[in-house]
């Protein structure tokens, strides 16, 4: 739940190959009972295969994959779903991460990355773990 409704992102790549319908990745659709949906636009570039959380009274998608089939490191954060801010993390590009927020911190861990050998894929996973703290003023 964010801002009082509920929130699906589409999306995601398989993994090494070029994204053939890139608008796919970015659909975004939100609804305040659960029946009745819309369709979000979002003013920003966005992968698809990250994982969404709510952290400090935003929506954060942290970990994605890019639409020319490699992952990123990037971070997108939101004050209203819409309009998306996107910042570089420190750690290496990989999707498919868990989230969660635990006593004032957003944590990230695990997630994978692949790169392609002989025509095939091959997966490379973290187990390393990151932790965020809310800014202060």
């Amino acid at each position: 739940m964010f801002k009082n409704r509920l929130w699906i992102f589409g999306g995601g790549v398989i993994d090494g190959e070029k994204e053939t319908n890139p608008d796919s990745n970015k659909e975004v659709w939100s609804s305040e009972d659960g029946i009745n949906w819309t369709q979000v636009k979002m003013k920003t570039e966005r992968g698809g295969g990250g994982t969404p959380i709510v952290f400090d009274n935003k929506l954060w998608f942290v970990g994605a994959n890019r639409n020319d089939g490699n992952f990123g490191n990037a971070v997108t954060v939101s004050d209203d779903g819409i309009t998306w801010q996107t910042q570089s993390a420190p750690w290496s590009p990989r999707g498919a991460v868990a989230v969660w927020v635990f006593d004032g911190k957003l944590f990230m861990t695990g997630g994978k990355f692949s790169y392609m050998k002989n025509g095939e894929p091959v997966f490379v996973y973290s187990n390393d773990v990151w932790a965020m703290s809310k800014k202060t003023e």
